[in-house]
């Protein structure tokens, strides 16, 4: 009789993510019985997709849980424990560390776990499965494994994932900051092997992957320095992510940065706040380091910056925050992710900030803080969503010069409120409608002459390769411009090159 397998399964945000911790899970995987991984995304069915894990017949079936996927985790739990309840149910990830507030998903598995599995997972299957059904376990906490002993995954991504997904490789964990918000504050930093870390990185090079996210919040540090110079010394193009924290930049690391050639290199900055105040309240260093930074990042490498800003942290106000905000858009930046305060569980960040300040429900997103008012932070998250929209996808590069002016951030808040009012709605807005909400926005009262606007739209849809017009932007008679030649084939992806 063949063994039924055991069946580990996530929520992905979207389909282009391939989920690392199920791939890591299975590339260190010792258990005797099959191990099969089943993906969906946030748009799945719970009753479809457990009709998808049951369809495998398997003796256990195991979650990866995160806070944007755990209440859809928790539906589909739910239906496997009507359908199935003998079947047992292992739930683990960052969302299973539990305190007063939840989760609800933690008293529905059989066994919650805490902490980095990749070496225990194989037992921690057998043992539940060994022990009586039904019988709930209180939450299992792992210590971190050592990482000498941990396989890195790199036959455990698809040859559809390395064509079509982003695939992240970890160098390191944990992290070298101890910010107040953060799960992975205060871990310090532990490496895996060089000679393993690069060896991963030539098979997935040699098996085709040319667009690589790597995973380390310690690159200003010389053992980072051999994945610096692997892809340096690639002779075909390759597009490569880092994190980057603002406050250490060493002569080293900046020479490295600047080597690489343009359009293979993406930076994503962990600024946070510009406020002295607000930095030593979450336990974050500040100095003149950061600005020089950016500056370093932005007029002295090739690389696509982008920069992040959390909005609602402890202290700050709405006139702090827009002071931060115009302050970053200045050093010229090409992205700035506007993000909001969440309440993750096991951060020092729910010993500062009263729970009651904060969404029960996932993302557990701040709502109102002492220093800045539910209306201001609702503001601010369509603000973000909206910037996301004009201004980071960049496509509308010529359009944005003609609605920012002295203070970028208040500009663009205006905006964002005609815009909600107008639209009602921070989701599904297609392109050319919002083209046209631009046009109307910054013709209305005067902003901007119509013909201005109407050329710097051209300009940009010119500039994006766009075909086709919307109707307001079409002259009687005129014809559309052919979309200029197709670019080579290149690693970086579209929203990249759309800033050039």
């Amino acid at each position: 009789m063949q063994t039924r397998p055991v069946v580990l399964a996530t929520f992905n945000a979207r389909f282009a993510h391939a989920s690392g911790a199920l791939r890591s899970l299975q590339a260190n995987w010792t258990g005797p019985r099959q191990l099969i991984l089943i993906e969906g995304t946030l748009e799945d069915d719970p009753v479809r997709f457990a009709e998808r894990l049951l369809s495998e017949n398997p003796a256990l079936v195991a979650f990866s849980v995160y806070v944007w996927n755990v209440r859809l985790t928790e539906h589909t739990v739910r239906v496997l424990r009507r359908v199935r309840p003998d079947l047992p149910i292992i739930a683990g990830g960052p969302e299973m560390e539990t305190d007063e507030t939840g989760p609800e998903l933690a008293h529905l598995v059989d066994l919650a776990v805490v902490g980095e599995a990749d070496l225990a997972f194989g037992q921690l299957c057998e043992d539940v499965l060994a022990s009586s059904s039904g019988v709930r376990r209180p939450a299992f906490v792992l210590p971190p494994p050592e990482l000498s002993r941990v396989l890195l995954p790199v036959d455990a991504f698809t040859d559809l994932d390395l064509a079509h997904r982003v695939c992240a490789v970890e160098t390191s964990r944990g992290c070298p900051m101890r910010c107040a918000f953060c799960t992975a504050a205060g871990t310090g930093v532990r490496r895996f092997p060089t000679g393993r870390v690069l060896a991963q990185l030539q098979t997935l090079w040699d098996r085709g992957l040319r667009r690589f996210k790597v995973l380390d919040r310690s690159i200003h540090h010389a053992d980072f320095d051999p994945v610096l110079d692997f892809f340096l010394e690639r002779t075909e193009p390759v597009f490569v992510h880092f994190e980057l924290t603002p406050h250490r930049l060493s002569t080293a690391l900046a020479f490295h940065l600047a080597e690489f050639p343009p359009g293979s290199l993406q930076l994503e900055i962990g600024v946070q706040t510009l406020d002295h105040e607000v930095s030593g309240t979450i336990g974050r260093p500040f100095s003149n380091v950061i600005e020089e930074t950016l500056d370093f990042c932005v007029n002295q490498t090739d690389a696509h910056v982008h920069a992040d800003l959390i909005a609602g942290l402890p202290g700050e106000t709405l006139e702090s925050f827009a002071t931060g905000f115009d302050q970053l858009h200045s050093l010229g930046v090409h992205e700035i992710q506007l993000g909001i305060l969440k309440r993750l569980r096991g951060t020092r960040l729910c010993g500062l900030m009263p729970a009651g300040q904060f969404n029960p429900e996932p993302p557990y997103d701040v709502l109102f803080t002492d220093t800045m008012s539910f209306e201001d932070m609702q503001r601010l998250k369509r603000m973000g969503r909206y910037w996301d929209l004009v201004a980071n996808s960049g496509n509308y590069r010529e359009t944005l010069s003609l609605l920012l002016k002295d203070s970028p951030f208040h500009s663009f808040l205006t905006f964002s409120d005609h815009l909600f009012s107008t639209a009602r709605r921070t989701h599904g807005i297609e392109l050319n409608r919002l083209s046209e909400y631009l046009c109307d926005y910054l013709c209305d009262a005067g902003r901007c002459p119509r013909p201005d606007v109407l050329a710097a739209l051209e300009a940009d849809y010119v500039r994006c390769g766009r075909a086709s017009r919307p109707a307001f932007m079409q002259k009687p008679g005129s014809r559309t411009p052919p979309p200029p030649s197709t670019p080579p084939d290149s690693p970086r992806p579209p929203r990249q090159r759309r800033h050039n």
